[in-house]
C-alpha cells in the first residue's frame, strides 16, 4: 500500500511543481508583452523627419 501511495504523492508533487512553473511562465510572458508595447513606436505614429533620420543614421 504504501508504494501506491508513494506513488501518488510524487504524482501530485510534480503536477503542482509543473502547475507552479507554467504559472510563473505564463506571468513572465505576459509581463514581455506589456513591456514591448509600452516600449515599442509604431512607425504610422512617427513624423517624416524621425523617419529619415533613422534611415540615414544606419
Amino acid at each position: 500500500m504504501t508504494y501506491i501511495f508513494d506513488k501518488y504523492r510524487k504524482r501530485y508533487r510534480f503536477d503542482t511543481f509543473r502547475k507552479t512553473v507554467l504559472r510563473h511562465e505564463s506571468t513572465n510572458y505576459f509581463r514581455e508583452l506589456n513591456h514591448q508595447r509600452i516600449h515599442t513606436t509604431h512607425m504610422d505614429s512617427l513624423s517624416y523627419l524621425a523617419i529619415f533620420t533613422l534611415e540615414n543614421a544606419v
